[in-house]
Protein backbone atom coordinates (compact mmCIF):
# COMPACT_ATOMS: atom_id res chain seq x y z
CA UNK A 1 0.00 0.00 0.00
CA UNK A 2 1.13 3.56 -0.78
CA UNK A 3 1.97 6.25 1.83
CA UNK A 4 -0.87 8.41 0.56
CA UNK A 5 -3.17 5.15 0.09
CA UNK A 6 -2.25 4.35 3.89
CA UNK A 7 -2.94 8.11 5.11
CA UNK A 8 -6.28 8.30 3.48
CA UNK A 9 -7.42 4.82 4.57
CA UNK A 10 -6.41 6.20 8.45
CA UNK A 11 -8.40 9.30 7.92
CA UNK A 12 -11.67 7.38 6.87
CA UNK A 13 -11.36 4.89 10.02
CA UNK A 14 -11.27 7.91 11.95
CA UNK A 15 -7.18 6.98 13.13
CA UNK A 16 -4.70 10.02 13.74
CA UNK A 17 -1.47 8.88 12.08
CA UNK A 18 1.47 10.32 14.09
CA UNK A 19 4.37 11.34 12.20
CA UNK A 20 6.87 9.88 14.34
CA UNK A 21 10.70 9.68 12.72
CA UNK A 22 11.87 6.49 10.98
CA UNK A 23 13.84 4.38 12.74
CA UNK A 24 14.22 7.26 15.87
CA UNK A 25 13.27 5.19 19.22
CA UNK A 26 13.38 8.16 21.21
CA UNK A 27 9.89 8.96 19.34
CA UNK A 28 8.02 6.35 21.67
CA UNK A 29 10.78 4.14 23.12
CA UNK A 30 8.28 1.97 24.95
CA UNK A 31 6.66 0.93 21.42
CA UNK A 32 9.66 0.57 19.37
CA UNK A 33 10.87 -2.06 22.22
CA UNK A 34 8.21 -3.74 22.74
CA UNK A 35 8.00 -4.08 18.76
CA UNK A 36 11.76 -4.80 18.61
CA UNK A 37 11.08 -7.74 20.87
CA UNK A 38 8.17 -8.57 19.06
CA UNK A 39 10.09 -9.20 15.85
CA UNK A 40 13.14 -11.14 17.63
CA UNK A 41 10.91 -13.42 19.21
CA UNK A 42 11.27 -16.92 17.65
CA UNK A 43 8.06 -17.55 17.50
CA UNK A 44 7.57 -14.56 15.39
CA UNK A 45 6.41 -15.81 12.21
CA UNK A 46 7.80 -16.35 8.57
CA UNK A 47 4.92 -16.30 6.68
CA UNK A 48 1.66 -14.10 6.44
CA UNK A 49 -1.38 -15.31 8.72
CA UNK A 50 -4.00 -17.60 6.96
CA UNK A 51 -6.60 -15.34 9.13
CA UNK A 52 -7.20 -12.65 11.33
CA UNK A 53 -8.49 -15.54 13.72
CA UNK A 54 -5.07 -16.61 13.77
CA UNK A 55 -3.24 -13.72 13.81
CA UNK A 56 -5.57 -12.65 16.67
CA UNK A 57 -4.15 -15.63 18.46
CA UNK A 58 -0.73 -15.28 17.95
CA UNK A 59 -0.98 -11.73 19.18
CA UNK A 60 -2.92 -12.69 22.23
CA UNK A 61 -0.25 -15.93 22.92
CA UNK A 62 2.84 -13.12 22.51
CA UNK A 63 1.34 -10.20 24.66
CA UNK A 64 0.91 -12.93 27.56
CA UNK A 65 4.23 -13.93 27.03
CA UNK A 66 5.42 -10.66 27.18
CA UNK A 67 3.63 -9.51 30.52
CA UNK A 68 3.85 -12.62 32.48
CA UNK A 69 7.10 -14.15 31.46
CA UNK A 70 9.68 -12.08 29.34
CA UNK A 71 11.92 -10.03 31.77
CA UNK A 72 12.19 -6.31 30.93
CA UNK A 73 15.72 -4.59 31.71
CA UNK A 74 14.15 -1.26 32.11
CA UNK A 75 12.39 -2.11 35.65
CA UNK A 76 15.31 -4.48 37.15
CA UNK A 77 14.60 -7.78 34.90
CA UNK A 78 11.45 -8.45 36.09
CA UNK A 79 8.43 -9.43 34.22
CA UNK A 80 5.45 -6.27 34.40
CA UNK A 81 2.79 -8.22 35.87
CA UNK A 82 4.92 -8.66 39.73
CA UNK A 83 5.63 -4.83 38.95
CA UNK A 84 2.23 -4.01 38.74
CA UNK A 85 1.04 -6.15 41.37
CA UNK A 86 3.30 -4.28 43.83
CA UNK A 87 2.52 -1.37 42.88
CA UNK A 88 -1.33 -1.30 43.13
CA UNK A 89 -0.61 -2.92 46.51
CA UNK A 90 1.64 0.19 47.68
CA UNK A 91 -1.09 2.35 46.20
CA UNK A 92 -4.10 0.58 48.07
CA UNK A 93 -1.74 0.59 51.14
CA UNK A 94 -1.64 4.38 50.71
CA UNK A 95 -4.89 5.22 49.92
CA UNK A 96 -5.97 3.37 53.65
CA UNK A 97 -3.34 5.20 55.44
CA UNK A 98 -4.10 8.81 54.24
CA UNK A 99 -6.01 10.73 56.34
CA UNK A 100 -9.25 12.88 54.75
Amino acid sequence: MKGATFLTTLQKLGIMPTFSRPSVSNDNPYSESMFKTLKYTPSYPSKPFESVVEARIWCETFVTWYNHQHCHSSIGFVTPVPVDVSLVVQIKYLESTTFV
